[in-house]
């Protein structure tokens, strides 16, 4: 590690603490001028900087004009967060003062940080892998305790080490093919059955196989569940996207076509992060502005992963319900009769044959029951969320979250691309190809692992996991 702490040649220097008037805020440098630059700038002239001490001072301009009171600590290659020396001074927040002391090193000559800069800092500089990058993003966005506790197990090594462990096995089996090929000759060697090769391989694939199927729950864990409320205008869509977020987000008014955008906010159901969109009402636009709010509610529709069919219980269907009903997607779909505290005309036992009143073109009709519930007085919200999950796994959830290893799409193509390859190399090992060609496919294999922590990765990879981190991370 010491070896490649001067790569970067340049000492950078960032905000690290969010933008706006607050407490504290976190300059953070990185590099070999790092400690030089701090002492420079520090009112007190101490003759060191002990590693991980606390110093208060005042830290002024290069001219000795003070700018603010800070503290500051001094981190020493390679016991750093990117593998040089560092330091982190925390001043008061404010733009003025974080401004001025980003200006103040800059003229001493440290360069403003890249997106990202100081975490792929700490992955060159073999500080953490590809997933621990990744997981930094994840545990800075949560979006909830569950995702956080996810984003954290991985941030702790829990998936590399598992994707390094995969990644040795494959290799042993590739250096007994490639022991195979080298001394075929040799009467001394020993060489091991096909079958006991094969049946390693089988076992690495299944457990590959067991770890990607935590794939789906893991990935709506990381990115939400998307979940659209349809209706026709004065159903009460604004109510339930209220009822399920537990707040007042959405305006609610008996006048419809009230909501003329869509709104989306988070929640959760049964410890998933969930975005909720409010579509406006469809039906025939009176205005530009309300067409606009249409067209924006059936894209809503068409990428959601489950759409609530709100109808009116106090009504009978009409010709708008038929519209929206034919515009959702067959599969994805909860139908809920809202407003049962009202007296209902519209029920579960006959809604299918109001239906048969109208010319349905493209309406499931052999789906599963119909909810009743209340937006207003919360009944039925319980069992309508337990629906949203049902449906978006299509059953049940079958992993707990503690039990999920695959939350990031980029893992699970590396995965898939990986057990295809070794499904390949058994096929060549049973058909009796050449060991020269299976051990190329099985090595493949292995890289497949291998690109997933990062040991072998390219430019762009790695740029578009960088570009999504903020400056000063």
């Amino acid at each position: 590690m010491t070896e490649r702490k001067d790569i970067f040649k340049d000492t950078i220097v960032a905000i690290s603490s969010p933008v706006g008037v607050a407490a504290i805020g976190v300059i953070r440098l990185s590099g070999s001028k790092s400690h030089h630059l701090a002492l420079t700038l520090l009112e007190k002239k101490f003759e060191d900087l002990e590693e991980r001490k606390m110093y208060r001072s005042f830290l002024v301009s290069p001219e000795g004009k003070m700018i603010d009171e800070v503290n500051v600590c001094f981190y020493k290659a390679p016991q750093s967060f990117t593998g040089e020396d560092m330091v982190e001074i925390f001043c008061h927040s404010g733009m003025t003062v974080l401004a001025s002391i980003l200006d103040a090193f800059t003229r001493l000559g440290a360069r403003i940080a890249e997106p990202g800069e100081f975490t792929k800092r700490a992955f060159i500089n073999g500080k953490m892998d590809l997933v621990q990058v990744e997981s930094i993003v994840d545990i800075i966005d949560a979006p909830s305790a569950a995702s956080l506790e996810a984003a954290l197990r991985q941030r702790k090594g829990e998936l590399s080490i598992r994707v390094e462990r995969w990644r040795e096995e494959i290799l042993e089996v590739i250096s007994e093919i490639e022991a195979d090929i080298d001394f075929r000759e040799e009467e001394l060697l020993e060489i091991k059955p096909v079958k006991e090769k094969i049946e390693k391989l089988r076992k690495i694939r299944n457990d590959l196989k067991k770890a990607l199927e935590t794939a789906r729950e893991g990935i709506f864990l990381r990115e939400g569940i998307h979940v659209s409320i349809a209706g026709k205008p004065n159903v009460g869509k604004s109510s339930l996207l209220n009822a399920l977020l537990r707040k007042d987000r959405a305006i609610v008014t008996e006048i419809p076509g009230t909501t003329r955008d869509v709104i989306s906010e988070r929640a959760q159901i049964k410890g998933f992060p969930v975005i909720v969109t409010d579509t406006a009402g469809i039906r025939k636009a009176a205005d530009a502005a309300e067409e606009e709010g249409v067209l924006r509610a059936r894209r809503a529709i068409r990428e959601s992963d489950v759409v609530i069919m709100l109808f009116d219980s106090s009504q009978s269907l009409d010709e708008q319900d038929i519209e929206v009903l034919e515009s959702v997607p067959c599969g994805r779909t909860i139908w809920a009769l809202n407003k049962c505290d009202l007296k209902m005309v519209l029920t579960v036992e006959n809604i299918f044959d109001e239906l048969k009143r109208f010319d349905v073109e493209r309406v499931d009709l052999t789906g599963e029951k119909p909810l009743t519930i209340s937006a207003l007085t919360g009944e039925g919200l319980d069992e309508l969320e337990d629906r949203i999950i049902s449906k978006v796994f299509e059953g049940e959830v079958l992993h707990p979250v503690e039990s999920i290893i695959m939350t990031n799409r980029r893992h699970v193509q590396h995965l898939r691309d990986a057990i295809k390859l070794i499904e390949e190399g058994i096929k060549l090992m049973n058909n009796g190809h050449p060991d020269e060609i299976t051990a190329l496919v099985i090595r493949e294999a292995a890289d497949k692992l291998a690109g997933i922590i990062g040991l072998i990765t390219t430019e762009d990879v790695l740029h578009d996991i960088f570009s999504r981190f903020c400056i000063g991370k």
